[in-house]
């Protein structure tokens, strides 16, 4: 072979691996950035709120006392301790309760990290990962980089649960792990301990694991509880991975700090690809990050500062009210930070539901495209982020009001 056919065999029009063929950036990401600095931003999923001063102060005091350098490859241990305590209480008597954390625990650049470490550590090209539709977009380009494959399993619409009745038949001999998100993005839905014993059933048998993201474990209304896998006496704990971080609760997304939870043999597994990633966290925001599992310095403190439960669950109630009064359809979250609303009676033969909304209101939602990558109905759906400063969320929604006013008639 000549030179010449050499460099022509090489060359397919795709000079980059096949795994991203089908993938691109994250569009919830960009979409959250907005087209209108003037919009009002209900868009990015990030907590408009101040870190608590405590945490902010431990990490100037770690930066200033030059905790600066690597530390432990897979975290503090300090603050894995606290995380094995943590999720121990939550857990009560169940299995929680035996975590070691020197073996079990490694803190990740954050939660989406820790997924793709879990991702790539356990599946081989060719297997299935269930997931449940709506859905995460991050989840989808996760399992194809690592070369798996999404099954879609859609949940009921009509008030976000799991259909037991369809799940037996997703399975197949090729799945390989389920991911579930509870409290769910993008609908707040909490799923009930009969659908995730249901589930790990079907996967013991299956031979399958269960990757439970539990980042907004924390954020939890009314008297609804949060339901981690690993509450189960019953449960086999080398089927669970619990996938879990600071960003949303403690208002510090940009620290990056999330992390696994599993077992001792699947975590030696996760710490190869980990250490190959990039290993551990920003070493002075994790010394900061033991600080997120301190009491609150009063109950009363707790109660009235702006990101608290009680200040989501106003805003949750205020903005969820204003989204139905303006024609669209939403079931009411248990948890989380997000409203998905059917906004079916804003779209035109032009425009999109965002679209319409933006240009009438002023409001910037994510468009619910992303989360429906199989049934491609999304787009009759927007995702509200009531994750901001009460102020907002009343301009939002006198915003909002303005839509089910009839049009002023021409003079």
């Amino acid at each position: 072979m000549t030179k010449s056919d050499s460099k022509s065999a090489r060359s397919d029009n795709y000079p980059f691996a096949l795994r991203l063929q089908d993938l691109a950036p994250s569009s919830l990401k960009l979409a959250a950035a907005g087209s209108r600095t003037s919009a009002i931003d209900l868009a990015s999923g990030a907590p408009l709120f101040p870190t608590p001063v405590l945490m902010k102060a431990g990490a100037v005091d770690a930066i200033m006392g030059d905790q600066n350098q690597y530390g432990n490859p897979w975290g503090d241990l300090v603050l894995r301790q606290k995380i094995a305590e943590f999720t121990s209480e939550v857990c009560g008597n169940g299995t929680g309760s035996a975590i070691d954390p020197e073996r079990q625990i490694t803190i990740t650049n954050g939660s989406s990290s820790a997924l793709a470490a879990t991702l790539f550590a356990t599946i081989n090209p060719g297997d299935e990962v269930l997931v449940f539709e709506p859905c995460y977009e991050s989840y989808i380009s996760a399992i194809k980089m690592a070369g798996g494959i999404p099954r879609f399993v859609p949940l009921n619409p009509d008030d976000w649960s799991i259909r037991l009745d369809r799940l037996e038949d997703a399975f197949t001999p090729k799945t390989r792990a389920a991911i579930l998100n509870s409290p769910h993005n993008p609908t707040g839905q909490i799923f009930t301990a009969d659908q995730i014993s249901y589930l790990l059933d079907l996967l013991e048998v299956n031979n399958g694991i269960l990757i439970s993201d539990e980042i907004y474990s924390n954020l939890i209304f009314g008297e609804n509880r949060h339901i981690s896998p690993l509450a189960s006496c019953a449960v086999d704990p080398e089927r669970v991975v619990v996938i879990n971080g600071l960003s949303k609760a403690y208002n510090v997304s940009g620290w990056r700090i999330g992390w696994v939870l599993a077992s001792a043999a699947r975590t030696e597994a996760v710490r190869i690809v980990h250490s190959t990633f990039g290993l551990s966290a920003p070493t002075p925001l994790q010394v900061a990050a033991r600080l997120a599992f301190e009491p609150a310095d009063t109950e009363e403190e707790a109660a009235e500062a702006p990101g608290s439960i009680a200040y989501y669950q106003g805003n949750l109630d205020i903005l969820h009210q204003a989204i139905v009064d303006a024609g669209m359809k939403a079931v009411k979250p248990r948890g989380g930070t997000f409203i998905l609303a059917d906004a079916s009676n804003l779209r035109t033969d032009q425009l999109s539901a965002r679209d319409v909304l933006l240009e009438k209101t002023g409001i910037l939602t994510i468009s619910g495209t992303p989360f429906f990558p199989e049934q491609k109905s999304g787009d009759r759906y927007l995702r509200f982020c009531f994750a901001r400063e009460r102020q907002l969320i009343e301009e939002a929604c006198q915003k909002l009001a303005l839509l089910g006013q009839p049009p002023e008639s021409p003079q």
